[in-house]
């Protein structure tokens, strides 16, 4: 992650990998075309930044000290990005409305615009509608030429919008839309059939005296890997096919190093799991293969074909390996699932786990993403019964996956249960929690001080949740009028009384077209229909591989909910 200040960025780093395959551990600054490395002995090293690779981040360093986790009743945490503390998606305690102080939940605020400051994981935003919002937080008291430039910035970026673009990469200055991903996925699948070509060819060079020629298609192949993955249009689908590419290619440490990358920024996609599990089974790292497949699981507990995965990879470890804690983790997960269906393997191919997607494709080959890019998003959710929680609907708008955290650290996949307005009640299987409870809306009066909790709709934007006061207005027809609202690009969320209940639910502003929404907050009687089914809720029972385990009790009142949405584009008619 680069944080602009000046004409440099600070990067939070533990280990510049470098393209000459070293790698340098401190603390990186990039200034122009050069990153300065702070070493732990204070020594500072200077590389040009096109020898970088990337830049794998240590955690974050607050100022409060995190709780103790609590190891999961699995034993497999799915890595987190080095922006999100595993204890911030659960909230213990409501602060007090009157609180000022910048917590780990709660981003700093800017003193200019009154709204907390974007904190991108990246350099650069990718998304446009991400860039307006970030511009939209510095207009108040902005004016003259000032104003009229930054004006000019959201305009250019919602023309990007409405043509549906995204950016190359952070390092990039290019632009694709619709168009350019239907060329690049097509160059892909060119690549990709040479290289298959050169595949096909191997197979059929079965004598002795031709092993030169079998192994120069084989490498031949290999390249063509590589090549078919760098143009893919979205860059970490990019990343996660060029580690593939590198395991293909028999370069396992640089495959470790870029499929792990992608699941620090992106924890959700089992397909990365898989992907690295696979690259350490050929390196021998048993233990952290195990874990890498167990995360997978995790995400993918109602697929016969994950669970399928992760029983050959433990019956794979060498006898020699089988006394290692994590192989008894590993066992113990595995032992969950009852009545699986075993199935044949065949070495020859391989099934990529995509979300809501499987692709099976030649072992040797990398498989066609069923995606051409995708998008990540954010919202706060309540438990509002034993097993449902309320979030806000905008975040869930074609998510394919939808995904919570854990204070221990664990991304868990959830349901949707029922939609109603602008609200949704989802499920998460095979845990509880402790509802919140509400306010009588007789209580619910003007001027009453209260606590709002919300987060950046775009992951991108920074995972923080926060959590600020609030004051509330006029009240007509279930919505009060509140003071302040939510800021441009942050979701709905959860208000909560002194007491801690629940008053309702603040509006969001996650449209990035338009310049300015009310400040309201909608309350109960918004969502009656939803807490009435609520009460009525029984879970269904699961048709696929059924999982022995007790219901696990989470405890807190806010949970950050995270959905993973894909997008691919048609080929333009007549063409």
């Amino acid at each position: 992650m680069l944080i602009c200040v000046g004409t440099s960025s600070a990067i939070h780093a533990d280990v510049v990998y470098l393209s000459d395959n070293t790698e340098i551990t401190g603390t990186a600054t990039k200034v122009g075309d050069k990153v300065n490395i702070v070493t732990r002995g204070g020594k500072v090293v200077t590389v040009n930044q096109s020898n970088v690779l990337y830049i794998a981040r240590g955690p974050v360093d607050y100022s409060a000290p995190p709780k103790k986790e609590e190891k999961p009743a699995s034993g497999f945490v799915a890595i987190l990005p080095a922006t999100q503390p595993a204890s911030s998606p659960t909230v213990t305690t409501t602060p007090s409305p009157d609180e000022k102080t910048p917590t780990p939940n709660q981003p700093l605020v800017s003193a200019q615009t009154g709204f907390p400051s974007v904190e991108p994981q990246k350099s650069s935003l990718l998304c446009p509608e991400s860039n307006i919002f970030t511009l939209m937080r510095k207009r108040p008291g902005l004016s003259g030429s000032t104003r009229t430039n930054l004006e000019r910035q959201i305009s250019y970026y919602r023309a990007l919008l409405h043509d549906r673009k995204r950016k190359l990469s952070d390092s990039s200055s290019d632009w694709l839309g619709p168009d350019d991903y239907v060329r690049r996925r097509k160059a892909f699948e060119t690549y990709l059939d040479e290289a298959n070509n050169d595949f096909s060819k191997v197979k059929k060079l079965t004598r002795r005296t031709q092993r030169q020629q079998r192994q120069r298609y084989l490498e031949n192949g290999r390249k063509k890997l590589t090549q078919a993955a760098q143009v893919w249009g979205d860059p970490l689908i990019r990343r996660f096919l060029l580690g593939v590419a590198a395991i293909q290619g028999r370069s396992l440490e640089r495959a470790e190093m870029l499929l792990r990358d992608c699941i620090r920024q992106a924890p959700e996609i089992a397909v990365f799991h898989q992907a690295r599990g696979m690259g350490l089974m050929e390196l021998d790292r048993y233990d952290d293969a195990l874990e890498s497949f167990g995360a997978m699981v995790e995400l993918e507990p109602d697929s016969i074909t994950a669970v399928n995965i992760f029983r050959r990879a433990i019956q794979a470890v060498p006898g020699s390996e089988i006394r290692s804690p994590k192989y008894k983790t590993a066992e113990a997960l595995l032992g969950q699932f009852k009545k699986i269906r075993t199935d044949t393997p065949n070495p020859e191919r391989t099934t990529w786990l995509f979300p809501n997607r499987r692709v099976t494709v030649s072992s040797l080959s990398l498989p066609i993403p069923p995606m051409d890019r995708l998008t990540f998003r954010q919202t706060i959710a309540v438990p509002v019964g034993p097993k449902l929680l309320l979030v806000d609907q905008t975040a869930l708008t074609g998510a394919e996956k939808i995904l919570m955290r854990l204070t221990d650290g664990r991304v868990v996949p959830c349901s949707i249960v029922r939609r109603e307005n602008n609200f949704t009640l989802i499920t998460v299987p095979g845990f509880s929690f402790t509802p919140v409870a509400f306010e009588k809306q007789a209580d619910i009066q003007p001027g009453l001080l209260a606590t709002a909790w919300t987060t950046n709709i775009m992951q991108e934007m920074g995972s923080q949740p926060r959590s600020f006061p609030i004051r509330l207005g006029e009240i007509e027809e279930k919505i009060a009028k509140v003071s302040p609202g939510t800021a441009p690009g942050e979701s709905a969320g959860p208000v909560f009384s002194k007491e801690g209940k629940l008053l309702g639910m603040i509006a969001g502003k996650t449209d990035a077209t338009k310049d300015s929404t009310s400040d309201i907050m909608y309350t109960s009687d918004e969502f009656q229909k939803l807490m009435r089914h609520a009460t009525r809720y029984k879970p269904r029972t699961s048709r696929l591989p059924d999982r022995i385990r007790s219901p696990q009790a989470v405890i807190g009142k806010t949970f950050l909910v995270e959905t993973v949405a894909s997008e691919k584009f048609a080929e333009p008619a007549g063409k």
